[in-house]
């Protein structure tokens, strides 16, 4: 049994992945939107400079463009972004480990500074998994 007020949600998830099974127009469109919004939140918010979050773009192009179906579209498009905002997580908990010795910030400060990515993260697989108890 659904909560009140949720229909509505929904109800709008299902256009979205109405929209995105409608053509094949319509899903490249969506996919470059959810790429290029990432992108824009990791360049803006200086997570990663240089080629990093172009990479990583581009691997969510092709993880989106790739799934099967509208509905494993829309659920990949919070995984994905979360996925590899876990990525960007530990690669800047264990990036600092790599300098050399005598240089090293209490690993404790690393984890706060950076569980901003944490965070993000997590609250992205949370809306997948939710998207995808939706969709089904």
């Amino acid at each position: 049994m659904s909560e009140p007020g949720s229909a509505w949600v929904e109800q709008g998830v299902g256009r979205i992945v109405a929209y995105v099974g409608r053509s094949e127009t319509h899903r490249v469109g969506f996919v470059i939107g959810v790429s290029l919004l990432f992108f824009l939140v990791a360049v803006v918010n200086s997570y990663f400079g240089g080629l990093v979050p172009l990479i990583f773009n581009v691997v969510l192009v092709v993880f989106l463009y790739t799934r099967p179906s509208a509905r494993a579209t829309v659920t990949a498009s919070a995984t994905g972004p979360g996925l590899i905002y876990l990525v960007f997580y530990l690669y800047r908990v264990i990036g600092p480990f790599e300098g050399p010795v005598g240089g090293y910030e209490p690993f404790l400060s690393i984890l706060l500074r950076e569980s901003q990515l944490l965070v993000i993260g997590i609250l992205l697989l949370v809306l997948g998994a939710w998207l995808r108890r939706i969709t089904s």
